[in-house]
């Protein structure tokens, strides 16, 4: 036995005797490195990722979905290539994993469950009772994605669709929501799971079903996409959709400020205490984001991204695809060319050529 090593169920709480072996991240026989993730395993309150604390193959004992007690050895490693499990004492020690009982009135739940059950608005009290039930058990009970949403024909001219998920469509979903104009029908993303709710709107499908809202009357997005680093990536998803046929509305928080005299284009975005000045021309599809200022006679085109709190003084043109990082000064007239990055806390006192890339000090 002097080359083999247990790798054994540890105590991850005073009150959890058990654990659910949820993946074996390595092949059965696989030659592994020290500190290298091989199990997962979930209790009621956590899981983890056991990790190698030696170099060798590893075999293991148990069965994914297997209940194990603290201190089961459920794996080895050893150092010799194509062992024979069946020969070790330890392989028939595991044979009988779990015996516990349960309080045949109680919901036990693994904490990936209970997690599910949170994301997925499933109440607890529907559940069974009288044994732990897992993460993989939820997922048999969720309905196939094309259970989840159904979408109706519109007969709303305010509905309302979302594309994307993340945190940038999260500050549009809470701006039309102050606004009160519009009915936010759902969320079109290729990343979330059909069902799930992001600040109370369903994802209601991903990017393939855009043509099928197209032809169920629904005619507004709003473009949820807030790219930084990739600018140009956002503008061809303001094309796509225009190309399909919907239509983008300026989105503006009620805090932000905009002279009367200012003109927008369609799909601009003007966030929280935002300020635009005097006889300011937007294009499409730009973001004015929170506490940007755009001084009087500023001129941007398509696809700019003016970040927190950067500033531009009076008379500056901004082209095509270009970000402006946040604290950001730019000097009153300058002319900033297409797809340039500048980065936070530059201070802008002259022209800059197109596709320039400029950082601080």
């Amino acid at each position: 036995m002097e080359n083999i090593k247990k790798i054994q169920v540890p105590n991850l709480g005073p009150n959890d005797e058990y654990a659910i072996i949820t993946e074996y991240l390595k092949i059965n026989g696989q030659y592994v490195s020290e500190d290298e993730e091989i199990i997962s395993i979930e209790t009621t309150k956590m899981n983890v990722e056991l990790q190698a604390d030696t170099n060798g193959y590893i075999y293991f004992l148990s069965e994914v979905g297997d209940e194990v007690k603290v201190g089961t050895t459920i794996a080895v490693i050893s150092s010799l290539e194509n062992l024979d499990i069946t020969t070790l004492d330890l392989f028939e020690e595991n044979k009988d994993i779990s015996n516990r009982s349960y309080n045949e009135e109680e919901v036990i739940l693994t904490h990936k469950a209970e997690k599910l059950i949170e994301k997925y608005g499933i109440e607890k009290e529907t559940l069974p009772v009288g044994k732990i039930i897992k993460a993989c058990d939820i997922e048999k009970m969720l309905p196939s994605k094309t259970d989840f949403y159904e979408i109706p024909i519109n007969s709303n001219p305010m509905a309302i669709i979302i594309y994307g998920g993340g945190g940038h469509a999260k500050m549009c979903i809470d701006i039309l929501k102050q606004t009160n104009v519009y009915k936010i029908v759902g969320i079109v993303d290729d990343l979330q799971e059909v069902g799930v709710k992001i600040l109370g709107i369903p994802v209601i499908g991903d990017t393939s079903i855009l043509n099928e809202l197209i032809s169920k009357g629904y005619r507004l997005i709003v473009n949820g996409i807030g790219s930084v680093l990739n600018n140009t990536a956002r503008y061809d998803i303001y094309k796509n959709l225009k190309q399909k046929g919907f239509l983008l509305p300026n989105i503006i928080h009620p805090k932000a400020s905009i002279e009367p005299s200012a003109i927008l284009g369609e799909g601009n975005q003007i966030m929280s205490n935002s300020v635009i000045g005097s006889d300011v021309r937007l294009g499409n599809n730009n973001i004015i984001n929170c506490g940007a200022i755009v001084s009087h006679d500023c001129r941007l085109d398509n696809n700019v991204h003016i970040t927190p709190n950067a500033t531009l003084a009076g008379g500056v043109v901004i082209k095509d695809n270009s970000v402006i990082g946040m604290g950001v000064t730019v000097f009153m007239k300058a002319e900033i060319g297409e797809n340039v990055v500048i980065h936070n806390g530059c201070n802008i006192v002259q022209n800059i050529n197109d596709n320039s890339i400029i950082k601080g000090s």
